[in-house]
């Protein structure tokens, strides 16, 4: 009665091993790429929303950017100074962060008319890649850009 694995049987063990460990590694960068993406997904929808909700109400809203906290704020101006209403505030996910903010005074602004007041770039960051999300003046499209950047 021969004990003990054969040398075939070992190899096929370590194998199976390495490939499962491979389909591991490769799924948690994917999940982590795509809470990045989601996230800007949802900054996306926020600013659309605003867009729409300043032509349909005939008040300025805008989105003030905290980078210190990770979150924004999502806000209706008022006719004075101080007559600013919170209407909501989002914090980013786990392990995502802004990267970069190029936008007037950290906030991105839409007129009565749903126009933006000007041009902006949001880069959000999981430590590893960053995405951006870009909004236009003359033509008022919010875009994301595709395609994550490595750091």
């Amino acid at each position: 009665m021969k004990r003990g694995f054969t040398l075939i049987e070992l190899v096929l063990v370590l194998g199976v091993m390495t490939i499962v460990t491979a389909g591991i590694f490769i799924a948690t960068r994917e999940n982590n790429n795509r809470v990045l993406y989601d996230a800007l997904v949802v900054l996306q929808a926020d600013l659309r929303y605003i867009q729409r909700r300043s032509m349909m109400e005939g008040h300025p809203h805008d989105i003030m950017f905290d980078r210190q906290y990770n979150r924004y704020n999502v806000r209706r101006a008022g006719s004075g100074i101080g007559d600013v209403r919170l209407i909501r505030t989002v914090y980013l996910p786990n392990g995502i962060t802004f990267h970069h903010v190029s936008a007037q005074g950290s906030r991105v602004s839409f007129t009565a008319r749903g126009t933006i007041s000007g041009s902006f770039t949001v880069t959000l960051t999981n430590g590893r890649y960053r995405q951006e999300l870009t909004g236009t003046l003359g033509a008022g499209s919010i875009n994301i850009n595709p395609e994550p950047e490595r750091q």
